[in-house]
């Protein structure tokens, strides 16, 4: 096929053909597809290393990218892409209710499925890249199922591969269906807390909704019968970083008067067929518990039968009960094929499929501990689809695989690899700003005088050991310029309280002595951040500190946004919340805390410092955009494009300081402020361990500050 053209990339398509069952190599074949892209102006570029994206699923197509989208802009700069459709979905050999009675009855359906799992999908890559590579090794980048597939394919055969990327993807190694679904509900009802905690609205609303398929099941366009247990599943989508928001509209405008009374609105109705049909994906729900089948008995129809073991997801007694219809998440039920006419001609081979005890093992323990290919892999905290401990406990067994655990959702999509996880993992592939390996739930590393009460770490720490420090030791050797003092108005954005004090503070002093503008926005209201104070005495305690705190450099107005600590989700709603303090206050520098997932490749940032830094980055430009959150702009607030800096404080990477000595002793107050928070911290006489704190990371930057203490900052233009 002739090249064609996307903007920024030009596109080409592939078709392989390969074996249906590669142990009979000339036997029957069946067609995969690829789409080729590579950045324009280098398509023709010989030398351009491979890349090869496995989608999620199991039985998704790959993404349909439109020009220079998401991550594939940061691919196409190196590589040259391979979206495969994976056999069985796309534009490769379909297998669907309408092609798979080709192959004969129920029998003959499940043997040919048992074609197109992880085992499968590995050597058809490998015969595709020694047609297309004339057998150079390729990168695989894996997401969800797709790195289920990534690491067999290290199991398999290593000598394809020049680096592996996984992405929200490292299966357990020996797990059984059973143990997959026994993690997963819980984690799936603590999606539902959340869920119901944003939104207590939505507990009547679920309820009313499941009240009336109860007594009346209805039937979505396409022929879709909704079951209560159907609606249910609807919790899907708080796996995504946006879900819970999609979730709650949907729920909110369910019912509709008619002259018979209230009625789900056709507008709900098809809106969950949307959400629930798998007429596009059949085979996810055909293969998605022979995924983790490793030849230890028959999967069973596990999801259902573990449920049972989890009598909070059963709907009828919840309604009985007058409790929550919790919602289910990535499970996969034989109702499933009953309900669902795009699957209810494939329910019997689904059955012989659940059935099957003789699946082949997928991973080598041995092969992998003996691993030599470079392997990063995002690990996301507390996802609803990959367990986590299940996912270290394999970063362990697999020889050199480096990982960073992260929020589940971030920028751009990134359990599929967006822009900025492509990165980190690029560079932990290369070895580059790599943290130190470590066991699961291990605290990193704490200073002497810090008691382990369960407290959340200071911000960030003011002395790390020359292991610790040596991944940022190529950027020390740069001299910190001068921060840009042609502003006014500063908008300082961090998740709780004391951020901004351990720090940072000293630059505020200096900036509201020079008769600037500083207003503080706190994303929390650090409720969770005592281990010895219920939340409902420490949020009200930590605010007054912070007030007080504010007050002692010179910052009059601080706001709190009353996300719950410890749980901030960087998402849509975030993003909002932001962009509508950056209009509101109309900033031109924007400052915020650290939003990588380490202190210069030592110990681990939180969760809630990355997802509100990341978030801060994202709304300084989104308050200038009126077609991004529009209902701002209904409610009094314009849109605001005149933030010129967003400046990150405790930067492992920092290219700009502040002269921290005007402004130290009443940073040193500010900080004392806390002290409640202090004193559950450390065993040091307050006072002493404040100024030891601050003075020493000031000091620390001098050296690239012409001598000069300083507070540093990395600096984004705009």
């Amino acid at each position: 096929m002739p090249p064609y053209r996307q903007p920024g990339v030009v596109l080409t398509d592939h078709h392989f053909t390969v074996p249906l069952d590669h142990a009979d190599p000339s036997g029957e074949q069946i067609e995969v597809y690829g789409r080729e892209v590579a950045a324009a102006g280098r398509a023709d570029t010989d030398r351009l290393p491979w890349l090869v994206y496995l989608e999620g699923g199991p039985g998704c197509a790959a993404r349909r990218f439109a020009g220079k989208e998401a991550w594939l802009a940061r691919a196409v700069r190196d590589h040259r892409v391979l979206l495969l459709d994976q056999r069985g979905t796309g534009r490769s050999t379909p297998a669907t209710r309408q092609t798979l009675p080709l192959r004969g009855g129920p029998a003959e359906q499940a043997r040919y499925l048992g074609h197109f799992r992880a085992d499968s999908i590995v050597r058809d890559c490998e015969l595709i890249r020694r047609r297309l590579t004339g057998g150079a090794p390729w990168t695989v980048l894996g997401q969800s199922f797709g790195g289920f597939c990534a690491t067999h394919y290290l199991s398999a055969a290593p000598e394809g591969l020049e680096t592996v990327l996984v992405t929200g993807g490292l299966p357990s190694l020996d797990a059984t269906a059973d143990d997959v679904y026994r993690a997963a509900y819980p984690r799936v009802r603590r999606k539902n807390e959340a869920h119901y905690d944003r939104y207590p609205q939505d507990v009547e609303s679920a309820r009313r909704i499941a009240e009336h398929l109860a007594e009346h099941p209805a039937l979505l366009p396409g022929g879709y019968r909704l079951t209560v247990e159907a609606f249910q599943s609807l919790g899907l989508l708080l796996g995504s970083g946006d879900g819970s928001h999609r979730l709650h509209y949907l729920l909110e405008d369910a019912f509709v008067r008619t002259p018979s009374g209230p009625a789900l609105s056709d507008a709900f109705l098809e809106a969950v067929r949307a959400q629930l049909s798998f007429a596009s994906r059949p085979l996810y729900a055909v293969l998605h518990e022979a995924i983790y089948a490793q030849g230890q008995g028959p999967t069973g129809w596990a999801a259902e039968r573990v449920r049972a073991e989890f009598p909070d997801f059963d709907a009828g007694a919840a309604l009985a009960g007058g409790g929550p219809v919790l919602f289910t998440g990535e499970t996969i039920h034989p109702w499933h094929f009953d309900v669902d006419p795009a699957l209810s001609p494939l329910r019997e081979a689904a059955d012989l499929l659940a059935a099957r005890a003789d699946w082949p093992a997928l991973y080598d323990r041995g092969r992998l501990a003996a691993n030599t290919v470079p392997v990063a892999a995002a690990v996301y905290h507390d996802d609803m689809y990959v367990d986590t401990a299940h996912s270290l406990e394999t970063a362990r067994a697999v020889r050199g695989l480096r990982t960073y655990v992260t929020d589940e959702y971030e920028h751009d999509g990134v359990r599929a690899g967006g822009t900025r996880v492509l990165d980190r993992l690029l560079d932990l592939a290369r070895g580059e700003a790599c943290p130190p390996r470590r066991a699961p739930g291990a605290a990193p590393p704490r200073r002497p005088a810090r008691r382990p009460r369960g407290r959340r770490r200071p911000p960030y720490p003011a002395r790390m050991s020359e292991q610790e420090r040596e991944p940022t030791a190529r950027q020390e050797a740069a001299p910190l310029l001068p921060m840009p003092e042609d502003w006014s108005r500063a908008l300082a954005v961090v998740a709780h309280p004391d951020d901004l004090e351990y720090g940072c503070s000293a630059a505020v002093a200096a900036w509201t002595d020079a008769g600037r503008e500083v207003v503080y926005v706190l994303a929390t209201r650090g409720e969770a951040g005592i281990d010895g104070l219920a939340p409902e005495v420490c949020g009200p305690l930590r605010e007054r500190e912070q007030r007080a705190s504010a007050e002692a450099v010179g910052v009059r107005r601080v706001e709190f946004l009353d996300h719950r600590d410890g749980v901030v989700e960087y998402g849509v709603g975030l993003r909002r919340d932001i962009a509508a303090a950056v209009r509101r206050h109309r900033p031109e520098l924007v400052l915020t805390l650290n939003h990588r997932d380490t202190w210069g490749g030592g110990p681990w940032n939180t969760p809630d410092h990355v997802a509100v830094g990341r978030a801060v980055l994202d709304a300084a430009a989104d308050a200038g955009n009126r077609w991004i959150f529009p209902e701002l702009a209904e409610q009094g607030l314009e849109p605001w494009d005149g933030v010129r800096w967003v400046a990150v404080a405790a930067s492992p990477r920092p290219t700009h300081a502040v002269d921290a000595r005007p402004g130290l002793e009443r940073a040193v107050r500010s900080l004392l402020e806390h002290r409640t928070y202090i004193e559950a911290l450390t065993d040091e006489d307050p006072e002493a361990y404040c100024r030891d704190f601050l003075a020493g990371g000031a000091g620390g930057a001098a050296a690239r500050f012409g001598g000069v203490p300083a507070v540093t900052f990395e600096l984004f233009p705009r």
